[in-house]
């Protein structure tokens, strides 16, 4: 449950004195003048009493030591849970509020798992003081032992309902060693450690692991949360969404390594870059130790637990109090900008072997247009790659389709995706019939990662736009398709569309760099017939061509470009020699590589593939467990109009 911060705020003002008698009492101020409301800080030395009683925000602030404390800190401390604490000081002031769903298990098929009491904790209490954490914080933060001496910890969502156990060992973990595992026989949920104990009226701090959380805490600041699957994993914030959104600061401090630096970024921009700061260590922060013979000497903390071990909880709570502002959008240092490498870069290949040859793959943070004439396969095409092989490559995708309705969309995907193998055509092969079983499994394969934007609500460009970065920000989307422009509403008249076709386009492209994020583009040509369509020909205003990152021109090979052109000799003219393949993708603009070749392809009517090889026909996406050697033969007849009447030759 979400209880509205006004509702505390005035049970604060409401219990104002008697919460500062009550936290003085507790925490033993000395030097308290109760004139003037402040006294000497309990946590440092504090000769001048710099502990003083804010009567505008009804809580303590320090401002030697920068720390704050109100009577739910106060509760906290005592062993309550948020809402335990918020339902005492309801109770003190005689607000009312239904927190009917503190505990309830609202999923039913849910499994949910068991809390571990210890009998004793020796095991667990003393790796963890050796690694610089009280039996306090152990006790803070719910974490027991269980019977062969592991740590485990409770992880409970913000209804104080526990969700997850999780286990590790309670020892330094040796090459081959689990370092994690959840509780047998129960349901994992990926929220995060701790959130049960947080106030969302102050600054959160997110940690990459329940280690670096407890030494957080251990320093002194308990608002404090560590995901549940180290950094790669970001289904905590789909899960936990509507939590985080209440806070107006989050803290982000990940390691301080490659895989951190990258899932920090990207939480910064879903969480939302002006609510969020981050953590990294300073160059003058070195490891010494008095041996020096730690491999870690010489180098700067990796991450929270090493800054408390090495360097103390104040340096801990220097490191909270001041966090790095993200840069002001849209200006950056360019020494600093990240090194492009396309070989690591994120991106997405489209399983077209001969096509991905020459242009890689395609960069995450770029706009991507795809063109062609009606009917020629543009719309088959961009759905293998930007749905079916971007599921194949564990992306999660958003399509926006304004021509093709839900159910025939939804029937040109799974043909592609179920494959041929699965596959039976009849009515003179008009008509294709699924295997049940393998549908059935290819469907829960592909449950929930293909959302589809409803347009009977709202087809403009500013609503699909903020549902793109709703679904980048709350879910993690990756891929996002548009299919057509044409389809969408512009909110603009006429004679003022070219205009409106720009500021789109930009506002796509500043979308796919800020999330990082791959966006597919279909856009109508301007002509017709059998001639292939170039860049020029694109419908609308010729920005929308350069500015893309890549434009695709997909086209269908006539029967008469197929069966070439003969001159007067009888010979085929150069350029015009019979084709045995039925369609081509060209690459019209590639501002990544510079390069823009052609790749000519075969089409599969009966599973809608283009392909190239045997492999590409009877490929199986991972729904299919199928590990029996894939076929090597090709099923179709390639046979070229005419090819039986004149010998292909060179002359012209």
């Amino acid at each position: 449950m979400l209880i509205p911060q006004e509702k505390i705020d005035e049970a604060k003002r409401l219990y104002d004195g008697k919460a500062m008698e009550e936290i003085v009492d507790y925490l033993g101020v000395t030097k308290w003048d109760e004139r003037a409301k402040k006294g000497s800080c309990p946590w440092h030395s504090d000769s001048n009493p710099s502990f003083i009683w804010n009567e505008k925000n009804n809580s303590f602030h320090c401002f030697s030591c920068n720390r704050n404390y109100g009577i739910i800190d106060l509760y906290l401390d005592q062993g309550l849970t948020y809402i335990d604490a918020v339902k005492k000081l309801f109770e003190e002031t005689g607000i009312e509020y239904n927190f009917s769903m503190q505990g309830v298990h609202s999923k039913p098929s849910y499994k949910y798992p068991t809390h571990v009491d210890s009998p004793n904790r020796d095991v667990v209490n003393k790796y963890w003081n050796l690694r610089g954490i009280s039996e306090k914080t152990l006790n803070y933060l719910d974490i027991q032992q269980d019977d062969k001496g592991n740590t485990v910890y409770h992880y409970y969502n913000e209804n104080d309902v526990l969700l997850t156990v999780k286990y590790r060992p309670s020892h330094k973990t040796k090459p081959g060693e689990s370092k994690c595992w959840s509780q047998k026989d129960a349901d994992f949920s990926p929220i995060l450690f701790n959130m049960n104990r947080c106030d969302p009226s102050r600054p959160l701090v997110i940690t990459e692991g329940e280690p670096d959380c407890m030494s957080v805490i251990e320093a002194g600041y308990t608002n404090a949360v560590s995901v549940p699957n180290g950094c790669n994993n970001m289904k905590w914030i789909e899960q936990c969404w509507d939590w985080l959104e209440q806070f107006p600061k989050i803290i982000v401090w990940g390691d301080n390594d490659e895989p951190g630096i990258k899932a920090r970024n990207e939480i910064c921009n879903r969480l939302g870059t002006w609510k969020t700061y981050y953590i990294e260590p300073k160059e003058t922060d070195i490891i010494k130790t008095e041996k020096g013979n730690n491999p870690l000497e010489g180098k700067v903390p990796k991450d929270a637990n090493e800054v408390l071990y090495f360097f103390g909880k104040e340096k801990v709570l220097e490191y909270v109090n001041n966090p790095i502002e993200l840069p002001v959008e849209g200006v950056f240092d360019l020494a600093g900008a990240e090194e492009f490498d396309i070989q690591n870069a994120e991106g997405l290949y489209t399983g077209i072997k001969d096509l991905d040859d020459k242009i890689y793959k395609l960069v995450f943070g770029t706009l991507n247009i795809i063109t062609g004439k009606s009917g020629e396969g543009k719309s088959v095409f961009v759905n293998q790659v930007a749905i079916c092989q971007a599921l194949e490559q564990n992306y999660d995708v958003f399509v926006y389709s304004g021509e093709l309705p839900a159910p025939v969309l939804k029937n040109w995907v799974e043909t592609n995706m179920i494959g041929r193998e699965h596959i039976t055509m009849s009515d003179g092969g008009h008509i294709r019939h699924f295997d049940p079983a393998s549908r059935e499994k290819m469907r829960k394969w592909y449950s929930g990662r293909v959302m589809i934007y409803d347009d009977n609500v709202d087809a403009t460009a500013t609503t699909l736009l903020l549902k793109m970065e709703e679904m980048a920000r709350k879910f993690g989307t990756k891929v996002f398709l548009i299919d057509n422009l044409m389809m969408v509403d512009l909110e603009c008249d006429s004679e003022s569309r070219l205009q409106a076709e720009k500021k789109f386009i930009k506002d796509l492209i500043n979308f796919a760099k800020r999330f990082n994020v791959l966006v597919f583009l279909v856009a109508h040509p301007r002509k017709t017939g059998e001639i292939m369509v170039t860049k020029e020909d694109i419908s609308g205003s010729s920005d929308i061509v350069n500015l893309a990152h890549m434009v695709f021109g997909v086209h269908r090979y006539s029967d008469n470009e197929r069966a070439g052109e003969l001159n007067e000799r009888g010979n085929y003219r150069r350029g015009k020699e019979p084709i045995k393949y039925e369609s081509v993708v060209e690459v019209l603009k590639n501002r990544i590589t510079g390069l823009v070749p052609k790749v000519e392809l075969f089409f599969d009517y009966p599973s809608y593939r283009f392909y190239r090889t045997p492999e590409e026909i009877w490929h199986r996406y991972k729904w299919d467990d199928n590990k029996n050697p894939l076929r090597k033969d090709d099923p179709n007849d390639h046979q070229i109009p005419g090819e039986d009447k004149t010998p292909l030759n060179d002359e012209s």
